[in-house]
């Protein structure tokens, strides 16, 4: 322990004396007044630098700002969709607004019902070679081998594409 310390630069006669008439206080390290909040324990617990792999695909130059929270809410799955909903035990009766035929869920309305795959088709056909849109990571990866002119038109396409469905 003493070579430990001492590696470490610190002489131990140099080092305070302990106060003996007073009582160790516990200090939070995360706040500056030394108190404990929930708030700052999230926080400290927290990859504070990761961003989710669309966060450049969303928040490009490209995109109107306006149009930018609305896709970040949906990126995030931040909708309450249905099968959220009835997760959380509310009754309703679901049923998806284009093709009436499945449950209202992320999934299904963003890339697996049948007017949003012809959507998909349809925008994947003006840029590249009719590449199947399944999920996020799919549309991100479409055009990332195309020019910078055409990236920026695909990213504008389907954030636009995902706030309008």
């Amino acid at each position: 322990m003493l070579q430990l310390i001492t590696r470490l630069g610190i002489k131990i006669e140099e080092l305070q004396e302990p106060l003996r008439h007073q009582q160790d206080k516990r200090l939070w390290k995360h706040t500056t007044n030394g108190q404990f909040t929930v708030k700052s324990a999230c926080e400290a617990i927290r990859d504070q630098n990761v961003e989710p792999p669309w966060h450049k695909f969303l928040w490009s130059a490209n995109v109107h700002p306006r149009t930018s929270p609305i896709g970040w809410k949906i990126l995030q799955k931040g909708l309450y969709m249905d099968d959220v909903l009835t997760s959380k035990k509310v009754a309703l009766a679901s049923q998806c607004c284009f093709c009436k035929k499945e449950a209202k869920s992320f999934d299904h309305l963003f890339f697996n019902c049948s007017l949003t795959k012809r959507f998909w088709e349809l925008v994947t056909s003006w840029f590249c070679d009719n590449k199947e849109i399944k999920k996020v990571f799919d549309m991100m990866g479409v055009c990332k081998d195309r020019c910078t002119l055409v990236r920026g038109l695909w990213k504008v396409c389907t954030i636009i594409g995902i706030v309008s469905i």
